[in-house]
């Protein structure tokens, strides 16, 4: 996937989420900053992402579901 399409992707996502709950700007930003680190470090070769309590779970097209903690993406 294209970075730029990924981005806008995770900001279209954030903002349904902010619309649909009573998020803080603290966790809006909080989420920013998690789908920012991501778009800046994740390989082409990811097929998909989701967001797990505390890591970002990533779906590899030969390796299946991995789990990447935020702490070792240094946005915990």
């Amino acid at each position: 996937m294209i970075p730029e399409l990924r981005a806008s992707i995770q900001e279209a996502r954030i903002a349904a989420l902010i619309g649909r709950t009573c998020l803080s700007s603290v966790a809006a930003v909080h989420m920013g900053r998690v789908a920012a680190a991501w778009n800046a470090i994740a390989p082409q070769r990811i097929a998909a992402t989701r967001e797990v309590h505390g890591a970002t779970m990533v779906l590899h097209p030969t390796k299946g579901w991995r789990r990447i903690r935020h702490k070792r993406l240094g946005i915990a």
